[in-house]
């Protein structure tokens, strides 16, 4: 909803202004629930254009049944409920209604915020989270295949879900989850399957992620996938060592699509754990005298279950390693380039991270480097002997004799190095050691990988997906944060909000997608023009809020001014500053630049204001 001043009081147009920024969409309706206003991103966000919503219902349009009541009583208050879109789907959504005074007529103003990435985000980390914990909870003679079924299936929103167990020269559906297909999952118990049939023979052959987005590349289901209205699926192998032990396989009866890239990374980490599972159960297995030395990987790994906080995962990984290898310092150290060698992240058994070897230079001969570089491990039976001027500065320091670096590497890539070190001599590497170093740099290789993942399911829900750019929620974090360091230590901050003059009739005339790409281009050209501690969040609609960090008012409007001229593909911009004052509130702070906006635009756009 872009506005001209002409056609309505200063009071109004700055009114609109705000609401045209202040959320992702916003919906204007009167008393009865009628819709007067309706900006591009409610189109976006429930499918309807603005000429098919003015004058309808809001409950008849996008409402559940029997919701306006309640919705109108929110006013004032922020609250989450569910919509429904243009295409029948159910939309997740932060609402906040206010009471405003529009044209000397008395309406509601809706804000809505879309919730669906970040409430897709949390279901992916809780899922991954809930598997990783079953099978950390389980013994090894248990078989949780199913409950990991049922949860990755209800996460990643699957009807169908199985496990596929390799038994000599050919697969067996050794669990299921799901209904809805019974002729379907029926067959699926009387097959055997070798390497390249069905889908889960071409995840066993290729030894990769599979999916076919119809029935005609398995055969060995396709009528009963006919009859039951299976569309599609999804199956990736479960590899223990050089061995593909099994395969999980996913199938809708609702869509053909593959995994979207989020879901790919969440089902890869499940699988990982499905085979670190089986491996600990095979280590079990070979030998009741490692009872104890695998009790202290079991230990590990119900630690690693239990949090998502990677300096925890760090932690348990040197520990059990400290305690399983009977050694005197255990450590993981991983690569940083810009360093320029392997830093130590974790350590057990001594206080190593701010000795001598915090950092083991790429340039320089060591265990480690050797271990890191080939993928291989090193034994060293006699450290002080080793060439490397740090190594030989930790022996002394720490006392250490003998000592065993184990990579940690996932998918070919080498994530860094496992290391023990012992006080007194080995002359020979016992193999059970050895099997028990490989078995936890495995599950040092998968935390590592589900601290990654976490990361970026985290990041995901706080960035707009058409820009990359931080989002509303992160804004909001990321303000506050600095407002407060602002009071602390007296740092002057500046806040300027941003939008492309002319925005709507850019989009009416020439498209959405086109709107987009215009967006897209005006954020990585505003994010080029500032420097490097400067934070740019889309807000909203055109609207973007740039926090300047130690930066008074004219600076701002210095770095307004880029922005200004950055503007792409012939556009231009109108932008509002304020440097915060060290008592206001975050949202008076922002109201302020908002206002500078507004004086701009009234002023004629294509300008910077500051106040």
């Amino acid at each position: 909803m872009e506005y001209a001043v002409g056609h309505m009081s200063d009071e109004d147009y700055y009114l609109r202004r705000v609401l045209d920024g202040a959320l992702d969409a916003i919906v204007e309706i009167d008393a009865d629930g009628i819709v007067l206003g309706w900006n591009a991103e409610a189109e976006r966000l429930l499918g309807f254009g603005e000429g098919e919503a003015l004058g309808e219902r809001l409950d008849t349009l996008v409402l559940p049944p029997g919701q306006w009541p309640a919705f109108r009583e929110a006013a004032g208050l922020r609250t989450e409920l569910t919509l429904r879109h243009r295409d029948g789907s159910e939309i997740p959504v932060e609402a906040s209604v206010t009471g405003a005074h529009l044209g000397g007529m008395l309406v509601l103003v809706a804000f809505l915020r879309d919730l669906r990435a970040p409430l897709r985000a949390e279901r992916l980390r809780t899922a991954e989270h809930d598997v990783v914990r079953i099978l950390a909870n389980a013994r090894t003679g248990d078989r949780p295949a199913e409950a990991v079924l049922e949860v990755i299936g209800g996460a990643l929103d699957w009807q169908l879900c199985e496990w596929w167990e390799r038994r000599g020269d050919v697969m067996v559906c050794g669990a299921q989850w799901g209904d809805g297909a019974p002729e379907f999952l029926e067959a699926a118990r009387r097959l055997s399957s070798a390497s390249g049939e069905g889908l889960q023979g071409l995840a066993w052959e290729r030894r990769e992620l599979v999916t076919l987005d119809d029935l005609e590349g398995d055969a060995l289901r396709r009528s009963e996938a006919v009859a039951d209205g299976v569309r599609g699926g999804v199956a990736l192998p479960v590899v223990v060592g050089d061995e593909v032990a099994g395969v999980l396989t996913m199938w809708s009866t609702e869509h053909g699509e593959p995994p979207a890239p989020d879901a790919e990374d969440v089902l890869r980490s499940v699988a990982a754990a499905l085979g670190q599972f089986e491996r600990r159960r095979r280590a079990e297995e070979a030998s009741a005298d490692e009872t104890l030395t695998l009790a202290a990987v079991t230990r590990a790994v119900r630690r690693l279950s239990s949090s998502n906080d990677p300096a925890a995962a760090r932690d348990a990984i040197c520990e059990a390693a400290l305690e399983a290898c009977d050694a005197s310092i255990a450590y993981l150290a991983e690569p940083d380039d810009e360093r320029g060698g392997l830093v130590v992240t974790a350590v057990a058994g001594a206080h190593l991270r701010d000795g001598p070897a915090a950092i083991l230079p790429y340039d320089e001969p060591s265990a480690a480097i050797d271990a890191h570089r080939s993928g291989s491990a090193v034994f060293v039976p006699d450290v002080g002997a080793n060439g490397s001027v740090v190594v030989r500065e930790t022996v002394r320091a720490l006392g250490t004799v003998s000592g065993l670096v184990q990579p940690v590497s996932r998918a070919g890539a080498s994530l860094g190095v496992l290391g023990v070190a012992w006080s007194r001599n080995v002359g020979e590497l016992p193999e059970r050691t050895a099997s028990v170093m490989r078995l936890l740099a495995d599950e040092a290789a998968i935390a590592l990988g589900r601290a990654a993942l976490v990361s970026d399911l985290e990041e995901a829900a706080r960035t707009d997906p058409l820009t990359g750019l931080p989002n509303l929620r992160a804004w909001d974090e990321a303000l506050s944060r600095e407002l407060a360091s602002s009071m602390r230590d007296g740092r002057s901050v500046c806040v300027a909000i941003a939008d492309v003059d002319g925005f709507k009739s850019y989009n009416d005339a020439h498209g959405h997608l086109a709107g987009d790409r215009l967006l897209r281009s005006a954020a990585a050209a505003w994010q080029e023009s500032l420097r490097a501690g400067d934070v740019l969040a889309r807000c909203g609609g055109d609207e973007f809020a740039a926090l300047l960090p130690n930066c008074r008012l004219d600076g701002g409007a210095i770095l307004a001014e880029r922005l200004r001229q950055a503007t792409p593909n012939g556009r231009t911009c109108s932008v509002g500053v304020a440097q915060f004052d060290g008592t206001e509130e975050p949202h008076e702070l922002v109201a302020r630049a908002d206002a500078a906006l507004y004086e701009a635009k009234a002023a004629g756009r294509d300008r910077v204001v500051a106040r």
